[in-house]
């Protein structure tokens, strides 16, 4: 049937048959969004990242778990950063999830060591748990050496990402380690992220 050039007002649109395919537009067609308009369920629907807020000692050989993660909340970063979505919570260094769904979880680290003339190995993992953070499990782990890139020191930097599917939001989380073979530290500035943790929710479960 067609139908006269207009605006079509209905509450609901279902498929005929009560399941199945529903087509918007056709080929050459573009389907746009009213100004002022939002989506729901469609798309992305959480991104949010938090950054090492002051630099974190790391003791030689040992894995520390990194507790000062946060938003941007001052310097040149915080004027442009941007969230979709109720956000995801940071507390004492564990991640946890608004709602359920897949998402992606990338975290970079920016390693210094003042005191090593010869390339040290750093690594960061990504350690998920499904008991309310009771024990945890290693699933993304990034690997570098540190190397001299001026007179101030040396540094290395990795990164780790992975995909998760959040079934349960009461006993999903997520935590962040650190480690390197020489006595180092994790980098932070004010103004940019330099050791950060991104979380994009890419859809349902």
């Amino acid at each position: 049937h067609k139908m006269a050039d207009g605006t079509l007002k209905v509450g609901t649109i279902t498929n005929s048959s009560g399941s199945g395919t529903i087509t918007l537009g056709q080929s050459g067609e573009t389907i746009a969004l009213g100004s002022g308009a939002s989506l729901s369920g469609i798309g992305i629907s959480e991104a949010d990242l938090f950054m090492l807020t002051s630099d974190l000692s790391l003791s030689a050989n040992t894995a520390t778990t990194l507790t000062g993660l946060a938003r941007p909340s001052s310097g040149n970063y915080s004027s442009v950063f941007g969230r979709i979505g109720t956000g995801l919570s940071m507390s004492s260094g564990v991640l946890s999830f608004t709602n359920t769904g897949i998402y992606r979880v990338e975290f970079y680290s920016t390693f210094q060591n003042s005191g090593a003339s010869n390339p040290r190995y750093c690594q960061n993992y990504i350690n998920y748990s499904t008991d309310s953070g009771g024990s945890y499990n290693l699933i993304g782990l990034g690997s570098s050496s540190i190397s001299e890139i001026s007179s101030g020191g040396t540094f290395g930097n990795t990164f780790a990402s992975v995909h998760v599917d959040v079934t349960n939001t009461t006993t999903h989380r997520m935590q962040f380690q650190a480690v390197s073979e020489e006595a180092s530290s994790l980098r932070s500035n004010a103004n940019y992220s330099r050791t950060y943790v991104a979380v994009i929710r890419l859809g349902d479960t």
